[in-house]
């Protein structure tokens, strides 16, 4: 039972945790301030040069932290929609080279990216289903359309860019880490790109083979929020994700704690000197003597009750079953087990008064009406059942149909009930 509900806390946890992602990345589709975009035009256009990092598999294939120049070209349409191009990219192991192209859409940060990218200045361009083309001896075919996509992010105020360009092609991607455009790189490019070239091949001569074999963080700052850097890596999670991550792991560690701080108390409910178990006698429980804010159960057929109680704290039960005296008590902070036995209740009539008299008299002196009706009184009045004959003869006595029987009723004594 403890696996059901943790696996249904879990449940509920992360479609929680997902629908409340969903929720705020729909805000996502509002388009930033229109100053915003005019100030993106302005610095993202024509050729620039940016360090980028260049993975396949999760393995780096730049090889140098410093990552490698890489010219990317930026475009705009009457739309607004931004058109980014990189062609014949390639860089330390690659086999091949890459020529990709994408319109992106300029968004609003949703809340788990302010609070990734703080202060003003910020927004998300993303594009999908870019084209793809790859040459070389192990090229793949041409891919256009294919799911490629764009996901970054520019604060038009400090000119910093960070974005991420997933091909969907053999598990290769590149990342622009946070860096600041300096569009005076474009008339250096050809000498960085040698220098990236030089350090390379002292790289390579320090390896031995060419390809070092480890993974690179997408920056030196990036946040693991509390998880090892190497499983961030490993798994390719951005901050965002792992932000969703956190909090659906978050909510399930206290569901899981909520299971865990409480007890089962199995309470037992026998008959006095029978050992007979009590079938559906009522128990109700609380963590205080005056039973206040109560819990209840019932017992099954063979006498047991389930009491789910806060671990290592003392509570309180009442137990009742009619024809029984209640029974209470308490459950100790280490008590999994109690058997309690109730006692029939002996004095449960009410109270019965007898009177009588010490002396005989006769029944014509007697305090009450009577009469004797003969054979022949009864035939001549023509009564047809003794119950008429009593009620008309009988001064003071009435008799009532009441269910399945009769209710008889006379001045001075309470109503009595008879078959008829």
């Amino acid at each position: 039972m403890k696996k059901l509900y943790f696996l249904f806390s879990l449940l509920m946890a992360t479609v929680i945790g997902l629908s409340s992602c969903e929720s705020d990345d729909s805000l996502t589709n509002e388009p930033p301030a229109q100053e915003y975009i005019d100030k993106a035009k302005e610095i993202l256009v024509g050729d620039l040069v940016l360090s980028t990092r260049a993975t396949m598999s999760g393995v780096d294939k730049t090889l140098l932290e410093s990552g490698c120049p890489t010219k990317f070209n930026f475009s705009w349409r009457e739309d607004g929609t931004m058109v980014l191009d990189l062609s014949d990219f390639t860089v330390g192991a690659m086999p091949f080279a890459i020529t990709f192209r994408c319109a992106t859409k300029f968004m609003q940060l949703n809340s788990w990216e302010k609070d990734e990218y703080p202060g003003s200045g910020w927004v998300k361009f993303v594009g999908t289903d870019g084209n793809v083309t790859t040459s070389g001896d192990d090229a793949a075919d041409n891919q256009e359309g294919s799911g490629a996509r764009v996901d970054g992010f520019l604060n038009v105020d400090t000119k910093q860019v960070e974005f991420i360009v997933d091909y969907n092609m053999m598990n290769v991607r590149t990342e622009t880490f946070l860096q600041e455009i300096d569009k005076s790189r474009i008339d250096r490019f050809e000498e960085e790109f040698a220098q990236y070239e030089k350090r390379l091949g002292r790289s390579q001569e320090r390896t031995g083979q060419g390809l070092t074999f480890r993974l690179q963080e997408r920056r030196k700052d990036r946040k693991t929020h509390g998880f090892p850097s190497f499983l961030c890596r490993i798994t390719c999670f951005d901050d965002r994700q792992m932000k969703r991550i956190t909090a659906i792991l978050f909510c399930v560690l206290l569901a899981y704690m909520n299971a865990q701080a409480q007890r089962k108390v199995k309470l037992k409910v026998l008959e006095k000197g029978t050992e007979q178990p009590v079938i559906a006698a009522t128990v109700v429980y609380a963590d205080n003597e005056a039973l206040q804010n109560l819990q209840g159960s019932v017992t099954n057929v063979d006498g047991l009750a389930e009491l789910k109680i806060p671990s290592k704290k003392t509570y309180y039960y009442k137990i009742s079953y009619v024809g029984f005296v209640p029974a209470t008590g308490k459950i100790e902070a280490t008590e999994t087990e109690k058997t309690v036995y109730l006692e029939e209740d002996h004095l449960g009539l009410n109270e019965v008064v007898v009177t009588g008299s010490r002396t005989a008299r006769p029944i014509k002196m007697s305090p009450v009406t009577t009469q004797v009706l003969g054979g022949k009184q009864l035939v001549e009045a023509g009564y047809s059942n003794l119950q008429q004959a009593l009620q008309q003869e009988t001064p003071g006595l009435n008799i009532q149909k009441v269910g399945f029987g009769n209710e008889i009723s006379m001045q001075g004594l309470a109503p009595a009930m008879c078959c008829s």
